[in-house]
């Protein structure tokens, strides 16, 4: 008897062990399932409808479109196009025709957004990418922009449904290249200038997005 105790101690603390890890991972397994399938899986993609918010923005108006191709768990490309069209009109009295501005923006990129982190549904990435814009201003004088820049930022993105998320970026250029003219009445003045480095001017977007399964 004294020969057999020890060992049959030994194999009830060994079984209770085994039974305790039996136990404890289906209670993590759950978690990690279901804070998998709050985010689309790979080979998925997502289109995107919002406002780039900027001080003169209406955000009762979107002005931002984005289409993103999930690629893995954990990087996502992003093309986007950004289009607006303001006009203002004024009539001075005693004037027979009125006074009228008009701009109009158009924008194309693309970003690549890795993901850094992850709480719950909410996700945080790292943004990098590149943009090119053309303005056009209709006035006395008409002015043209063409602007280029590289891009860097911060992006959350919070998944409150396995197909539909709520995004949030901020962006910065590390390198800008601008050039604007001038149409004058003896031709047109044109002027270029170039920034590089860590510039902190940002730029917000905001955008719901659908991604199809």
């Amino acid at each position: 008897m004294r020969l057999t105790l020890p060992a049959a101690l030994t194999v009830l603390m060994v079984s209770n062990i085994a039974a305790a890890q039996d136990y404890a991972e289906p209670m993590t397994a759950p978690a990690a399932r279901l804070d998998r399938n709050l985010r689309p899986t790979p080979r998925t993609l997502g289109f995107g409808l919002g406002m780039n918010i900027n001080s003169a923005a209406d955000l009762t108006q979107p002005n931002t479109a984005g289409v993103r191709f999930v690629l893995s768990d954990g990087f996502i490309l992003e093309p986007t196009v950004r289009l607006t069209h303001s006009s203002t009109s004024v009539d001075m009295p005693g004037a027979t025709s009125s006074a009228s501005v008009s701009t109009t923006t158009f924008g194309v990129g693309a970003m690549a957004r890795s993901r850094l982190a992850s709480r719950g549904p909410v996700d945080l990435a790292g943004l990098g990418g590149a943009s090119l814009g053309f303005s056009s201003t209709d006035v006395m004088k008409d002015t043209t922009n063409t602007s280029f820049s590289l891009l860097w930022g911060l992006g959350l993105s919070w998944y409150f449904n396995p197909a539909w998320a709520l995004s949030l970026d901020v962006t910065n250029p590390i390198f800008s290249l601008n050039r604007q003219s001038v149409d004058g009445f003896g031709g047109d003045t044109v002027t270029t200038n170039w920034t590089a480095g860590a510039v902190w001017d940002a730029t917000q977007a905001l955008l719901m997005l659908y991604f199809y399964m």
